[in-house]
C-alpha cells in the first residue's frame, strides 16, 4: 500500500477538479456500491472494456502517465452524497482478476475514510492524495458528514 500526497501539479488537479464538479459533467445514479443496503451513489465512467467513455478522459491522462500501467482496466469517478451519520459500504475487491492495481484518487477533503480490510487503516480523503493497492486488497468507503460530496477517482489497470 503506497499514499502519495500532492500526487498532481496543481494546474493538472484543478483541471480535474473542475470537470468532475462543474454542473455540465454528467453523473450516472446506482442504487448501491456493493450490498444493496449500501448508499446510493453516481459514477462518471472515463474508461472501461478497452473504451474511453468520456470527453473529460484527457483530463485523468496525467494520473495515467505516473502510474506505471501497462493496460487499464476501468477508470470512474464515484461521487458518495452527505449522510447525516457515516455508513461504511460493503467490504469489496473491484474486480476478482489477479496482479492488478487499484488506485483511489481523492478529488475532494472530507471525514469519509477510505477503510482497508485486516490492516484496520483509515484513509481521509484529502484533495490530489493518491491511494495505491494491490487490487485484491478489501477495501470499503465510509459516507461523510461534513461535505455536501465525496469524490473520488478510481483507477484499476496492471502494472508494466
Amino acid at each position: 500500500m503506497k499514499i502519495i500526497d500532492n500526487f498532481l501539479n496543481k494546474e493538472d488537479f484543478l483541471n480535474l477538479k473542475k470537470f468532475l464538479t462543474d454542473d455540465d459533467t454528467p453523473w450516472y445514479y446506482r442504487n448501491h456500491s456493493v450490498n444493496t443496503e449500501d448508499c446510493p451513489y453516481f459514477t462518471h465512467c472515463f474508461f472501461n472494456n478497452n473504451f474511453i467513455f468520456s470527453n473529460g478522459f484527457d483530463f485523468v491522462r496525467p494520473i495515467l502517465n505516473k502510474l506505471n500501467y501497462s493496460a487499464l482496466i476501468q477508470v470512474r469517478a464515484n461521487l458518495l452524497l452527505k449522510q447525516e451519520k457515516p455508513k461504511a459500504q460493503g467490504w469489496h475487491t473491484d474486480y476478482s482478476y489477479n496482479n492488478f492495481k487499484t488506485s483511489i484518487f481523492y478529488i475532494n477533503e472530507c471525514n469519509g475514510p477510505t477503510i482497508i480490510k485486516n490492516k484496520k487503516n483509515k484513509i481521509l480523503p484529502k484533495e490530489n492524495k493518491i491511494l495505491i493497492l494491490d487490487g485484491n486488497t478489501e477495501h470499503s468507503a465510509i459516507s461523510q458528514t461534513d461535505t455536501k460530496t465525496r469524490i473520488v477517482l478510481n483507477i484499476n489497470y496492471y502494472e508494466k
